[in-house]
């Protein structure tokens, strides 16, 4: 396993490290005005050093999104600290996987606010459109490829998913804050193969509050085919990753719910709800 380094980029952090190097995902929260953009990575290069990407022994890459009025980022360091690839195409950036078998080729997660007329939504209305992307980025050509879209429209313009796992080139495993599930989701025709919804296994009282229950973040496919999944008992009042003594007084659980579901089977499904014995 390749060394990695560490660099701070926001208050709280999580550290991945991945045979090709390290990745060092960052996230707070933000509020962003809408745009009408929308550039995928290879859009919107702020770096782009390919020799120097090419030339280095490991890489760094890390995701983040600020609490001030910048978009987020997509940052590559070199050994040496040097940036050779950075992107800013959305206003929020999280999860960030190594695609097997390509070099340099990543998948990550995007999200902007959108005008609301794209989700037909009135110019008074108080709700967002929130477009979430999962895109495949070629670190050293700059080349990156749209594999699905997730269109939300919600009271909160900072909602963002924030995690998602590659099952295989056509399936994804993602882990939806906005409605308190996991799912699977067949890129190829856009058809949810497997869903998971907290509610059917934890009542309300276990968590935070509605418009928060879960805060839904993290997810991930393991090879005996289970699917693992994490509310890690965080909100802006509690901090970071470790729910402390503090946050029960808030309404949010002090503690982190694991739970775990079994997928066996390889026929894919069109009915969600029937599909909780169903491998993906």
């Amino acid at each position: 396993m390749g060394s990695y380094q560490t660099y701070l980029r926001v208050a709280f952090a999580f550290l991945v490290v991945v045979p090709t190097g390290g990745v060092f995902l960052t996230h707070t929260g933000s509020v962003l005005a809408a745009v009408d953009g929308d550039e995928s990575a290879a859009e919107n290069p702020v770096v782009h050093e390919p020799d120097e990407l090419r030339a280095a022994e490991n890489l760094t890459i890390v995701t983040a999104h600020y609490n001030d009025e910048k978009n987020g980022s997509l940052t590559a360091f070199a050994g040496d600290g040097d940036v050779v690839y950075e992107t800013r195409a959305y206003q929020r950036i999280f999860d960030v996987d190594p695609v097997p078998g390509e070099a340099y080729t990543v998948t990550y997660v995007g999200s902007s606010v959108r005008p609301n007329s794209k989700c037909k939504l009135g110019p008074g209305s108080s709700l967002n459109c929130v477009r979430n992307v999962v895109e495949r980025l070629n670190l050293s050509t700059g080349e990156s490829e749209r594999v699905y879209t997730y269109e939300v429209v919600t009271r909160h313009s900072h909602d963002s998913v924030h995690d998602v796992d590659r099952i295989d080139d056509s399936h994804y495993l993602v882990a939806d804050i906005f409605h308190n599930r996991v799912f699977v989701v067949n890129t190829s025709s856009n058809v949810i193969t497997w869903e998971w919804r907290a509610r059917s296994e934890f009542p309300y009282s276990t968590g935070g509050p509605i418009r928060d229950w879960t805060h839904l973040n993290d997810v991930e496919y393991l090879e005996d085919q289970n699917v693992v999944m994490a509310d890690p008992g965080t909100t802006t009042k509690c901090g970071s990753s470790t729910a402390s003594a503090d946050c029960s007084k808030t309404g949010r659980s002090a503690r982190t719910t694991t739970t775990t579901r079994s997928t066996n089977s390889t026929t894919p499904t069109t009915s969600p709800r029937n599909a909780a014995a169903r491998r993906p």
